[in-house]
């Protein structure tokens, strides 16, 4: 049964709010309108750092990031990265590439209004329609309005997680002497400094990586001894040690799982990932989805295929899963929105397998799952094709993504060796 979609609501200006943006307007161009709510005076998102006016607070991209994606699978459908941009993107090459995606297929579109520094503080359901309340920077009264559709595409990178089982920890915090990787910035505050850094995720190698340039040592803590990088052995410089169990703020030593102390330790940085946080909705929806009347969880749940609340899909996320690529899945699963919202598809007796495990997928699963969001979309065309196609995983494509993590492995060995010249050289890390 066909549904009209009249005014959607469209939270967060990064990588899932501008593609859902671009790909409603070109498969349901007879929408009534669109808000488009931004929370900075910028589209971007996490790749936004206002370089002009050195604000940093809240920005979660330190200075010298690339990504760990080749540029052609990161690339949105039909939008390649210009040529002069490296295999593995800068942090503003990404920026660039996103304003120049911003201008190009939503900046003029008259169906669009975005709301400039305007933070979405609560939405809730009332009868057929949600009602979204945004904080309007520099106005005292606030933005309300009401939609039939929303989207959520807030991202997960603002609350940071921090393992609270280690004893002592919060002393280091009170001290200014243990940060989140969301505050790392450079490594230069690490010159001449003992420094630990938690976690093995791809930032926590590349925090490593650039703190090694001018520490005076840096303990690698990583839960799974056995997973450490070969990248590192033989660095005198660096370490890779067990999980920390417990810390002394006073005797400035770290307890770790295998009962080695590690002592005369300056600085400890968490690259620990984030928690959900999902506090801006009404509480039937948040405890639903996190589990926690808060809205804050490691993980979700009650979503089909990672997208749509089950008990109301009216309410769709981008970009929800872990370990994916993120901009053609944007585009991907908004073309699946469309579909959805407009009730060409009818997901409610559709069988899913997604929507009750983990958020994390990764490589190679991770094809699987934007090949079941094409299906879905496939099931639902009925002969039409939309103007707007997103990215195929074709065999081709799945081998590329096989690849990546040996693509990045190699990355890194280069960059360690530029570490090395820069510790020579008794220079900071810069790329």
């Amino acid at each position: 049964m066909s549904v009209k979609l009249q005014k959607l609501a469209i939270i967060g200006g990064g990588p899932g709010g501008l593609a859902t943006s671009r790909v409603v307007l070109a498969n349901y161009p007879s929408i009534e309108h669109i808000d488009l709510f931004v929370n900075d005076d910028n589209v971007g998102g996490l790749w936004y750092v206002p370089e002009q006016t050195g604000d940093k607070k809240e920005r979660v991209m330190y200075d010298y990031l690339e990504t760990n994606l080749p540029k052609e699978l990161m690339q949105f459908s039909g939008v390649p990265f210009k040529n002069d941009v490296s295999e593995f993107p800068k942090r503003q090459d990404v920026f660039n590439y996103l304003q120049d995606y911003h201008t190009h297929f939503i900046k003029d579109n008259q169906k669009v209004t975005i709301h400039w520094n305007s933070e979405v503080v609560n939405v809730c359901k009332t009868g057929d329609n949600w009602t979204v309340i945004a904080e309007v920077k520099d106005s005292i009264d606030p933005f309300k309005s009401v939609y039939d559709h929303v989207v959520s595409a807030i991202g997960h990178f603002k609350r940071p997680y921090i393992p609270e089982s280690v004893r002592g920890l919060d002393d280091w915090f009170t001290h200014g002497a243990a940060i989140h990787a969301k505050d790392f910035h450079n490594s230069e505050f690490t010159r001449g400094k003992n420094v630990v850094v938690v976690g093995n995720g791809s930032s926590g190698q590349d925090l490593v990586n650039q703190v090694a340039s001018v520490a005076k040592h840096a303990y690698h803590s990583i839960s799974d001894i056995t997973e450490r990088s070969p990248i590192y052995v033989g660095d005198p410089i660096i370490s890779t040690v067990p999980r920390i169990v417990a810390t002394n703020w006073d005797t400035r030593t770290i307890e770790l799982a295998d009962s080695q102390v590690l002592k005369d330790i300056d600085i400890l940085i968490y690259a620990t990932g984030y928690l959900y946080d999902l506090s801006i909705f009404d509480k039937e929806v948040r405890k639903d989805i996190t589990g926690d009347v808060s809205g804050i969880s490691k993980t979700v749940t009650n979503l089909f295929s990672h997208i749509f609340w089950n008990k109301d899909p009216t309410l769709a996320f981008s970009l929800i899963p872990l370990g994916i690529i993120p901009f053609p899945l944007a585009e991907l699963q908004a073309a699946l929105i469309v579909k959805v919202f407009t009730g060409k598809l009818d997901i409610s007796n559709l069988k899913d397998g997604e929507s009750s495990k983990s958020v994390q997928i990764g490589v190679g699963a991770d094809v699987e799952y934007y090949r079941s969001l094409q299906n879905f979309i496939n099931e639902a065309d009925d002969g039409v094709v939309d103007p707007f196609q997103p990215v195929k995983w074709d065999e081709r494509r799945k081998d590329l993504r096989l690849q990546c993590p040996d693509l990045k492995q190699q990355r890194n060995i280069y960059l360690h060796k530029l570490t090395t010249n820069f510790r020579a050289h008794n220079q900071s890390y810069k790329i």
